[in-house]
């Protein structure tokens, strides 16, 4: 298999490690929530200037979902590249069974309380009620860790390290379980 995907919570790293990890294998890079953005907002400016979430926030939830699936079934024959799914990506059954058609899934598994404090740093996700951000964030991680794993061909347990240390953590678990 020539793809890797990487999953995970959101401000788990998967892009900037995606990127990473890719210019070092020579692969390509897919951004899942970057190409949603590039299909909905086709002005490049316009793109840049939108997040997920709100797009998330302004199409509903459902329509928002429909429209990754569609997306990420468009990436059947992708090839030498790795893909860093959206936060809520593998929620959906057919996503997880066409990430898996397309290469090994890594996890990116950081304890809860460092995603909690990376989220609330960079300001409440799509999917938290910024009400009571410690119950909707608890409630999201119960439900999505376990999607996650289950899901996962490897889990890569993270704590402390830099996003140096997790990308040749990446390099490393790709190179002796793939070959690549």
């Amino acid at each position: 298999m020539n793809n890797i995907i990487l999953c995970g919570f959101q401000y788990a790293g998967k892009t900037t490690l995606g990127k990473d990890v890719a210019q070092k294998l020579n692969k390509n890079f897919i951004d899942i929530d970057e190409l949603i953005l590039k299909a909905v907002f086709q002005d490049e400016q316009a793109h840049k200037q939108q997040r997920s979430r709100n797009l998330y926030h302004a199409m509903g939830a459902e329509n928002f979902r429909e429209f990754e699936q569609d997306l990420i079934k468009g990436l059947a024959s992708t090839q030498n590249s790795i893909i860093a799914t959206g936060g809520g990506s593998l929620l959906h059954p057919q996503n997880r069974k066409t990430f898996k058609k397309l290469g090994p899934i890594i996890y990116l598994d950081w304890p809860a309380h460092i995603l909690k404090a990376r989220i609330l740093e960079n300001g409440a996700g799509a999917f938290l009620n910024t009400d009571n951000l410690d119950e909707s964030f608890k409630n999201l991680y119960e439900y999505r860790h376990p999607i996650f794993l289950q899901t996962a061909d490897m889990q890569l347990k993270m704590e402390h390290e830099t996003m140096l240390e997790a990308s040749n953590k990446i390099l490393t678990l790709v190179r002796k379980h793939y070959g690549q």
